[in-house]
Parts: C-alpha cells; structure tokens; sequence
C-alpha cells in the first residue's frame, strides 16, 4: 500500500495500519459508529449491484448518511489530509457531527447527478474540497466537499452563506472533473436510482426523519 499526493506526508510505501488520523477518543468514536453501519448499508448495496444482483432496494437514514459524511470530512482536514495546516471544525459542526442540533437548512448533504454511473471505485471513500481562498491562493474557509462512497457521488455544503455562490456559479474544484453546479445537485433527495442498462438495478430510499433522542458530547 501507498500514499501520494498527500498535504502533509511524503509519497512513501505503508502498512495497512499507518494511515491512521486518531482524533478522537475510544468513547466519542464508539458513539459515531452508527454512522459508519449506514454508509456501510449504502456500500454493500451498491457490491450487490456490481456483482449483478438484478434487483437491490437499500433503505438509509439521511441524516445518519449526511452524518457520516460531516464527520468524514471533519476527520480528513483536522488531520492535516487537505494542506499543509490541519484545519479544526467550529462547535457547530461538531455538535452537528454528533446529532446534537441539526444542519441549516439548505446545508448539508445533496445528491450530486453525475454522466454516467462508475461503479469501481479506487478508494473506499474519497474526498474533494471546496475552498475559499485569499488572493495568493491560501485556502482560508472550506466550502464543502464532494464525497464519494464505492462510486456513489454526493456534496456536502457546510456553510449557508455559501448557498448562493452555489446558485449563481456553483463551486470550484480544482482537483474534480466533476463539474458542480445547482442543477446537478438534489438537497436530501428522497430516493436514487442507477441503472446499468442491462436490466440491472439500485434504488436506495432515504428517510430524513428524525433518529433517537440527542445525547450530550
């Protein structure tokens, strides 16, 4: 295994067990393992559609998905994965991380329609962010971020004052061929389908009601 073009490490050969952020503690990460359980809903839906299965329905809580996303992406820059300075989240995203007070509304996760379904994925999950940056190029704010799960393509928008940079000229990501842009996006979609042409099928149905009751961090 191997690492490159990472912000804060040399391209170099690791082991399976280096690759490591360990932020945080033993409790708080047991208390984010539901959302880890969804995304793993979604993923084996979509092996079940890549190894043929004709017909594959995955039921999924939206707000688990949306956050497993947030936390992905919080772990990923408070490592240092994204540049060279590890950025570390406000209370709000973290409290929004954990269930304890919910995202804006017109934040969070959006369903992001892509030409063409690519169902082998490089990585298990992958991460392109969205910055705002100064005039010499510094990033200074994180916008959001394209996540992708075994091919599955979202975007999570972090901040609502972003919204309407979304709408007027959707976001820029220099490392995405993904071109990102308000009509390819659909906010807490309620369902989505692929099809691969052959008589092969994914529906994946998204419940955005609200799950348990909020425990204190």
């Amino acid at each position: 295994m191997a690492v490159k073009g990472m912000a804060n490490m040399p391209d170099q050969l690791i082991g399976f067990d280096w690759p490591k952020a360990r932020i945080l503690c033993e409790r708080h990460n047991s208390r984010l393992s539901p959302l880890d359980s969804e995304a793993k809903k979604l993923a084996e839906g979509l092996h079940q559609f890549v190894d043929g299965a004709r017909h594959t329905t995955v039921h999924l809580s939206g707000l688990l998905l949306e956050r497993w996303a947030l936390k992905t992406v919080i772990n990923h820059m408070a490592a240092g994965f994204a540049h060279a300075n590890r950025w570390l989240p406000n209370q709000d995203l973290v409290r929004n991380a954990f269930g304890l007070e919910p995202l804006p509304h017109g934040c969070g996760l959006y369903l992001l329609r892509v030409d063409g379904y690519e169902p082998v994925s490089t990585e298990q999950a992958g991460i392109t962010l969205a910055w705002m940056g100064t005039e010499d190029g510094t990033p200074r704010e994180c916008m959001g971020a394209i996540v992708y799960l075994h091919g599955a393509t979202f975007f999570l928008l972090l901040q609502t004052h972003f919204l309407d940079v979304l709408r007027t000229n959707g976001l820029g990501f220099s490392n995405s061929g993904l071109p990102l842009t308000y009509d390819r996006l659909s906010y807490h979609p309620k369902k989505a389908q692929i099809d691969d042409g052959q008589g092969h099928t994914m529906l994946a149905l998204f419940d955005w009601g609200l799950i348990g009751k909020p425990q204190s961090c």
